[in-house]
């Protein structure tokens, strides 16, 4: 019968993966948006000026490298996931690693998440909202940035506090849209600007500086970071029930990377209109952040444009939430199990329980040309503990408070720290290079070494994928240091 599930106790027939689809969670087409969302965020401001100093030939083909190198990454951390039997980067890590690897997963995401991520967005929010209701001259009080942070815990609390991703999926919607509203605006400005305007000039189709260039890869190679946050998009994928529907995919993963490939494209596409057309908009005259060129008074609707995208904030600030809470909780859990390894089995078996943690590769979650997946996999723990000893859900409770403390600590530290640009340039590039490059380039050589005749690729395209990461990362952390002592 359609719908059938495990409610029963027992295993659905498998049938031909032509009729079969998912049928309840978070969908293709939402799944696609919140990748969407994950990946643009605050980044897309500072392309325009990365277009112009790159210039247009180089800065469009490390569009591209970075749109393929990000698809590659994901590609690589879906089979690790497969490989291991972990719905977590942190957990595959775990398995393929050892326990202090997992524990330096967890650790990265939380320092790239809140150190990189979080804080700034309320920044943003913060230099948006009160010039906004000061053109609306709304009453003095509502125009205090300190008034407008602290009001703002009421919409990133209860996106943050959620149960899973597919909850903010009309949050990335709105995101989605307000940013390719901020690329037709963008390209409307140039439509009818003049070209022996006073944003007129030159185009750049090459950098002219060796140092802008350098300093400027950095903004385009991390520009589709998603990857900590892939393992709960596809985890949410995959925890499906079955239905007779038409299905075009034969794998989950192959649906995944639909997604990802889809959301990638949907991305480079806003990416181009926002770079180009700001470029071509102010081209010499184009600021760091393009948000600032429209604050030109001769410009009607700027205003409402750049406050339509204070929303791209408070969406994408609960998509990077999850996440973090998630290691938070995991990184707790896995710190207390280290310092105390020799507890009771009685607690051991209270967090360890496999119904704590069920995992999303067994039946009826498989499709028939998953039989691969059929079993515990072949990848144990590197430790002492068992494969099955993993990190238990967070309650409802847990979960929310997490998200409560993340939510009050960003905006206090938003409100309290008016520019943290070097600190958020050094956690971000060093800790990007980790997450989008070097630690599935570690997992993908991890497992082809044992796996050599299920994979397309062998170890090395994972090595030239760690070596990515290590140089983007290291040369980005350097070009922040160097930028702020040249300061």
């Amino acid at each position: 019968s359609k719908g059938e599930n495990r409610t029963n106790g027992t295993t659905p027939e498998l049938r031909s993966p032509e009729n079969m689809v998912l049928s309840q969670g978070t969908g293709l087409r939402f799944t696609i948006f919140n990748i969407s969302n994950t990946i643009m965020g605050g980044g897309i401001l500072g392309l325009p000026n990365a277009m112009e100093k790159l210039g247009l030939v180089p800065g469009c083909g490390l569009l591209v490298l970075a749109a393929l190198l990000g698809c590659l990454t994901v590609w690589m951390l879906l089979i690790a996931m497969e490989e291991s039997r972990q719905k977590s980067y942190a957990e595959v890590a775990g398995v393929l690693y050892g326990q202090k690897a997992q524990i330096w997963v967890d650790f990265t995401i939380i320092l790239y998440n809140f150190g990189g991520v979080l804080v700034s967005y309320v920044m943003i929010i913060g230099d948006i909202v009160p010039p906004f209701l000061s053109f609306l001259r709304a009453p003095e009080l509502l125009q205090d940035r300190a008034l407008v942070l602290a009001l703002s815990c009421l919409v990133l609390y209860p996106l943050s506090a959620l149960p899973n991703m597919g909850a903010l999926r009309h949050a990335s919607l709105v995101c989605v849209v307000t940013i390719f509203c901020l690329a037709l605006y963008l390209f409307a400005i140039y439509a009818t600007e003049p070209g022996d305007g006073p944003r007129g000039g030159p185009v750049k189709y090459w950098s002219d500086s060796g140092w802008d260039f350098t300093a400027q890869v950095p903004v385009l190679i991390f520009a589709y970071t998603c990857n900590m946050n892939v393992p709960i998009f596809y985890a949410e994928l995959r925890e499906k029930t079955y239905e007779e529907v038409d299905s075009k995919f034969r794998t989950k993963k192959d649906k995944m990377m639909f997604a990802m490939f889809f959301s990638s494209t949907l991305c480079f596409t806003a990416y181009v209109f926002v770079a180009l057309f700001g470029y071509f908009s102010y081209k010499s005259v184009t600021a760091p952040d393009i948000l600032t060129n429209l604050q030109a008074p001769d410009l009607v609707w700027a205003s409402y444009i750049t406050a339509a995208y204070s929303l791209v904030m408070f969406t994408s600030f609960p998509v990077m939430c999850f996440s973090c809470v998630q290691s938070i909780h995991r990184l707790h859990w896995e710190l207390n199990s280290l310092l105390h390894p020799d507890e009771d089995e009685d607690y051991q078996a209270l967090h360890t329980s496999p119904s704590s943690s069920p995992t999303v590769f067994a039946t009826p979650y498989r499709w028939p040309a998953e039989e691969y997946l059929k079993g515990e996999g072949e990848f144990q723990r590197q430790d002492s503990r068992s494969s099955k000893c993993r990190p238990p859900s967070a309650s409802r409770l847990t979960r929310q408070l997490l998200a409560l403390m993340l939510v009050v600590t960003s905006v206090f530290l938003g409100w309290l720290l008016p520019d943290l640009s070097v600190v958020f340039g050094l956690t971000g590039g060093f800790c990007g290079g980790l997450i989008t490059f070097c630690f599935p380039g570690l997992f993908y050589i991890r497992v082809a070494q044992k796996k050599r005749e299920r994979m397309y690729v062998g170890p090395w395209i994972g090595h030239v994928v760690l070596w990515i990461g290590l140089l983007a990362g290291v040369g980005s952390s350097a070009v922040v240091a160097m930028q702020a002592f040249r300061a």
